[in-house]
């Protein structure tokens, strides 16, 4: 004699069922890391360098970065080209730019490569603005160096979440420069309000990123306890500063 169902017993079964799937969905949302987390799993960081080498300097914020379990890549001198900014890899948490700067009345702000400077390359972007013939300083070499248009044209979000500390002269002169790092999804933009010596640069954003990435503090905190320890540069007297001011509230680690 075959059984009938009641058709409340079924009703039960699937009634249980669904809330068993709604509970375990909800564990898996709670339990599966978030965008940032995932990507937080492998926390990466680079120092852009193409000023004098201070060993020093990088040595110690390399401990720091590390110990607090950041992967260091350093790319320095000549290796610092317009093509290699072109096919920068993204996917930093943090990004250092340990080079020159410049503010060109009309042009704005440009960052210094590492790149001797030829007028057969970079053809198009130089008749467009986006690179340009630069001196460090007088007698210096001309190198290439880039804009924050050339930003925007190679390098849209390649910065998603990271902290860019600009360590040359005029970095927060230029509104548009930080403005541009924030459109190309960067967290915080940290510079210097005025030209900057760079030992007192190197000094500086040493204990700044100590202030960030050993002790906890947040971008606000850093900044003005680096300026209170470290202060203005002593010979033209800018200040650290940083953008957009929302992000001063922000931990890094």
């Amino acid at each position: 004699m075959r059984r009938h169902r009641k058709p409340g017993n079924l009703k039960a079964k699937i009634g249980f069922l669904a809330f068993t799937l709604t509970i375990i969905v909800a564990v898996l949302a709670l339990s599966t890391p978030t965008g940032s987390q995932v990507e937080g799993q492998v926390k990466k960081a680079v120092i852009l360098d193409t000023l004098k080498p201070n060993p020093a300097f990088i040595e110690r914020v390399q401990a720091c970065l590390e110990e607090a379990g950041y992967q260091v890549d350093i790319y320095q001198g000549e290796e610092v080209t317009v093509k290699f900014l072109e096919n920068f890899p993204g996917g930093y948490r943090l990004v250092i730019l340990r080079l020159h700067s410049a503010l060109y009345r009309d042009e704005g702000l440009y960052f210094f490569t590492g790149e001797p400077y030829t007028t057969t390359k970079y053809v198009y972007e130089q008749l467009v603005g986006d690179v340009k013939k630069a001196y460090a300083y007088e007698g210096a070499k001309p190198v290439f160096a880039v804009s924050q248009a050339f930003i925007g044209q190679h390098l849209k979000g390649k910065f998603k979440n990271a902290v860019i500390i600009a360590m040359g002269c005029d970095t927060m002169t230029d509104p548009l420069m930080p403005t541009q790092f924030i459109r190309q999804g960067a967290l915080a933009y940290i510079g210097w309000g005025g030209l900057v010596t760079l030992p007192h640069s190197d000094r500086a954003v040493a204990h700044l990123i100590e202030n960030l990435y050993a002790k906890g503090l947040t971008i606000e905190e850093a900044v003005k306890d680096t300026m209170r320890q470290v202060g203005p540069d002593p010979q033209y007297h800018a200040k650290l500063n940083y953008y957009p001011p929302k992000a001063g509230k922000q931990r890094v680690i």
